[in-house]
């Protein structure tokens, strides 16, 4: 046997004995340095007032049998973790929902907590994008393109940087659709249960949604979901009694920054042209909200397809009638472009690349706007710009693919 014979087949052995090795440990090893630098990530950069909240006031909760919602059991916790001024109250999270947080309360190290919640989120939102381009391109590379466009996205670092559970919302509730679409109604409805983290954003299409299924017949969604709800509030209520009085004490402390008691459209507008801000804002809030309804009567007729779209539709314009004012609000209108670039790719067989490029600007844009413009400015200029624009891709998009096919092109071809 030669010496060339024997080292090739060396160099099998080798291979075929460490190749499962190294298909088990290259995972682990890339999570473990994904973590590592979302860690980095929460010590630097972050001040993760919404997760650091819920973590501590579980905490307190699990280890100390304190009050979720007791300002003075949740600061030592907090100030254990973050440096500088404490987050002026404790979790705005009801009970039943800040069970979320519960497998990350047992990390006793706060920054780890928020590096595997983040790392979290990142798998969640790498799933949905799996799952949307699969469903509606069927190709690879596009799952690469909706995961750099949805790290390009500024309020997604908006998310991070303040532990905003929106992000994983929109995710959870993205891939519920895509569930559905697909006929799996019970797993979309355990996904929807995702939507108790932010309820003042996500009310509308959680209702959009629950409808249609129920109007079609497609009970086992919302069954799903209603059983579920309705046992962790009472296992909320049973382990936590009156907790719901606290829940609104720790509400009305954070109702003046985040809660202004308007549509967020009509607070955009106002905080910019405070001459007709008001007036105006109440209008386009009413004009959106009667032209969501139209559209949920037209789906309630329409195929499956019809109502995907109204989903997105309706998930753009709360945006615009979400009673909460954040910088994560623009992440609503994020599933809708991603639609649009979706169905530009399809229809126009030239100018795909053109379309690509406007999309990496608007996204590139959107970040420089971020770092340079003051967050209340970003936010109103984001909402103001993003959700007229966003409702009219998606207009157009309605037009070229959803829209039924007009009645003379049937009866000739009946004829």
């Amino acid at each position: 046997m030669t010496e060339p014979t024997r080292t090739r087949r060396l160099w099998e052995r080798l291979r075929n004995t460490l190749g499962p090795v190294a298909m088990l440990l290259g995972p682990l090893l890339g999570l473990a340095a994904l973590v590592g630098f979302n860690r980095w990530w929460a010590m630097r950069y972050t001040q993760p007032g919404t997760f650091a909240l819920a973590w501590a006031g579980l905490r307190a909760w699990l280890f100390h049998g304190h009050n979720p919602y007791d300002l003075a059991a949740v600061r030592p916790i907090l100030a254990s973790w973050l440096k500088g001024p404490l987050p002026p109250g404790t979790t705005a999270t009801p009970f039943f929902a800040i069970w979320f947080y519960l497998p990350l309360a047992l990390v006793p190290d706060g920054p780890t907590a928020y590096a595997l919640w983040l790392t979290l989120q990142q798998f969640l939102v790498a799933l949905w994008a799996a799952a949307l381009v699969r469903m509606l391109t069927h190709r690879s590379w596009a799952w690469s393109l909706a995961m750099l466009l949805t790290m390009l996205w500024p309020a997604t670092w908006y998310a991070w940087r303040t532990g905003s559970p929106t992000l994983f919302v929109v995710a959870a509730v993205g891939l519920a659709w895509t569930a559905f679409m697909q006929e799996r109604d019970g797993l979309a409805g355990l996904l929807f249960l995702a939507v108790a983290l932010d309820w003042s954003a996500f009310a509308w299409a959680l209702v959009a949604w629950g409808m249609w299924a129920l109007g079609r017949g497609r009970r086992d969604g919302p069954l799903t979901w209603g059983m579920l709800f309705v046992a962790g509030a009472v296992l909320a209520q049973w382990l936590q009694p009156r907790w719901w009085v606290s829940f609104l004490l720790a509400q009305q402390r954070l109702a003046a920054g985040l809660y202004p008691g308007l549509p967020a459209l009509t607070v955009a507008l106002t905080r910019t042209f405070p001459g007709l801000g008001l007036r105006v804002g109440l209008t386009l809030s009413g004009l959106v909200l009667l032209w969501m309804l139209v559209h949920w009567g037209r789906a309630w007729i329409g195929s499956p397809w019809t109502a995907y779209w109204t989903w997105h539709w309706t998930l753009a314009a709360s945006a615009a009638l979400s009673l909460r004012f954040a910088a994560d609000l623009p992440l609503l209108l994020l599933p809708a472009l991603f639609l649009t670039l979706t169905a530009w790719w399809h229809r126009w067989r030239y100018g795909r690349q053109a379309g690509l490029l406007v999309a990496l600007a608007l996204w590139g844009g959107g970040g420089w706007l971020y770092h340079t413009a003051p967050g209340t400015t970003f936010t109103n200029l984001a909402l103001l710009v993003g959700i007229p624009f966003t409702l009219t891709l998606l207009a157009a998009v309605r037009w070229w693919f959803v829209r039924p096919e007009p009645w003379w092109t049937v009866e000739l071809e009946w004829m």
